[in-house]
């Protein structure tokens, strides 16, 4: 069963504040010069034809996505594996409903959405990130998230969809940014990581005048220096542990949540054969 990292997991490490720094952005799309009919610019179809850009007053040209119940239409984009490894990706895009949609039971990630799919590189569990949008979203509306690839991905995407729901969804100004500590993310850990300090000691000649000291007006008493706050080198090092250990964390939450989703469908399934077994046989 492939595993899910629902949007209040993703909002909850939102919410920690990982992350002081963002780099310019790796996806920045608003579909102007976007061609559905020949695309060029790194967006390929997921599924289905479903797909066309029309004119939005105030806004240029918008996507827009037709679909029909248990079908899948959308786009999306390949990112470089070596670059979002282990990262923080941060999700933003407008979007509005045409029309409503049902949910359909047991299939808790369906429905207009923006999509993020990690693929481990040892072949384990595909990681989905679905940032969906609620019914009655009829007005534009920017939504924002973030998701977290795992550190040994073979592949990486992201994009807009509606999945197995017949719905008409709109989207535009689509941004994906990734959120860094410190340095970029191509760089190993290890040169992330700030380098020991070399002490420099003074020239044995020179003689180190003490700091200067204030008086107090009318008192005639000295105040001490006062100590610098001392700046920890270290900080970059201990946010990624810090960061490490919330993956781990995340990572345990989404298996313990498999399991429910599977003990939810065994449930179900015996609910099923004990009413078949309660009705009545035809004599």
């Amino acid at each position: 069963m492939s595993r899910f990292i629902d949007r209040i997991v993703l909002c909850g490490l939102m919410a920690c504040g990982i992350g002081a720094a963002e780099l310019p952005a790796l996806v920045k799309e608003n579909f102007d010069a976007v061609d559905i009919s020949a695309l060029s610019s790194g967006w390929h179809k997921e599924e289905g034809q479903n797909l066309s850009l029309i004119d939005e007053k105030g806004r240029g040209r918008v996507l827009k996505i037709v679909n029909k119940s248990g079908q899948t239409s959308g786009l999306d984009l390949k990112l470089d594996p070596r670059i979002v490894a282990g990262k923080i990706l941060d999700i933003k895009f407008d979007a509005k409903l045409l029309a409503t949609y049902e949910k359909i039971s047991g299939k808790f990630y369906a429905g207009p959405k923006f999509k993020c799919t990690a693929k481990p590189a040892d072949g384990g569990k595909t990681v989905y990130g679905n940032f969906t949008i609620k019914n009655g979203t009829t007005e534009w509306a920017t939504l924002e998230g973030r998701f977290i690839v795992p550190g040994k991905v073979s592949s990486v995407t992201v994009g807009p969809c509606v999945e197995l729901s017949e719905t008409i969804a709109l989207f535009d100004n689509i941004v994906v940014t990734i959120v860094s500590s410190d340095k970029h993310p191509e760089m190993t850990k290890e040169e992330r990581a700030p380098a020991a300090p070399t002490p420099v000691p003074p020239p044995a000649s020179k003689k180190v005048d003490p700091p200067p000291v204030d008086f107090k007006i009318g008192t005639g008493t000295k105040d001490a220096p006062k100590d610098e706050p001392k700046k920890d080198k270290n900080d970059a090092e201990k946010r990624n542990a810090e960061a490490d250990k919330l993956l781990e964390e995340a990572d345990k939450l989404t298996d313990q949540a498999d399991k429910l989703i599977e003990q939810a469908e065994k449930l179900k399934a015996r609910a099923t054969d004990l009413k078949t077994l309660g009705k009545p046989q035809d004599e």
